[in-house]
């Protein structure tokens, strides 16, 4: 499959998308087989994690997270998680923002009775595409209600563009070495390049 240019949110837009989807929680939604879903506050944490960390809305790596694989660390002040993690090129241990670790922070006080093996996202679906698929359509009703379907450029937005968005806030601070970025984000200078600059 042809790779296509990379859609994202800008700063207004992210805050509008992370507002917006505290703003929907409660609300029912029915799948086009028939079954009825709920926005949950977990869409909420799911995309200020996701821009604090670079990874991939994928079975291998977001939804493959465990309690258990996150340490909470502290640097000049700033706390911030960190974990190993399988990614596409290689295993990889991870750095976050310290915003992820305020969403993991308040996903953690929102969980009644929770167990180092549950899974960080949706742990009542043992199943991880099972998960991907339910968090992946509540960000599509999301992004439906807020008329945040596509970008200013035209490029269609998914849950995979939480990441472009993290790769391109990156790369507007001048003092970070995109290269350091690139290794960060387990992709290559190519494809910075190529799609993000």
């Amino acid at each position: 499959k042809k790779s296509e240019p990379r859609g994202y949110f800008n700063l207004e837009e992210y805050k509008k998308l992370r507002d917006g989807a505290l703003e929907l929680v409660g609300t029912k939604y029915t799948n086009h087989n028939g079954s009825q879903y709920q926005i949950t506050e977990e869409l909420h944490s799911l995309i200020i994690f996701m821009t604090g960390s670079m990874l991939r809305p994928t079975v291998s790596e977001v939804y493959s997270l465990t309690h258990k694989d996150i340490e909470i660390k502290e640097l000049n002040g700033q706390t911030y998680l960190e974990f190993l993690l399988m990614r596409k090129n290689q295993k990889q241990r991870v750095q976050t923002l310290p915003t992820s670790y305020y969403a993991y922070r308040d996903l953690c006080n929102r969980r009644e009775g929770m167990k180092k093996d549950d899974y960080v996202f949706l742990p009542r679906y043992e199943n991880r595409r099972t998960a991907m698929d339910y968090m992946s359509r509540m960000f599509s009703v999301l992004l439906k209600h807020l008329e945040m379907e596509e970008d200013k450029d035209g490029n269609k937005l998914t849950s995979y563009s939480l990441r472009h968005t993290a790769i391109t806030f990156n790369l507007s601070v001048k003092e970070v070495d995109s290269l350091d970025i690139a290794r960060r984000a387990d992709t290559s200078m190519k494809m910075i390049d190529q799609y993000y600059y």
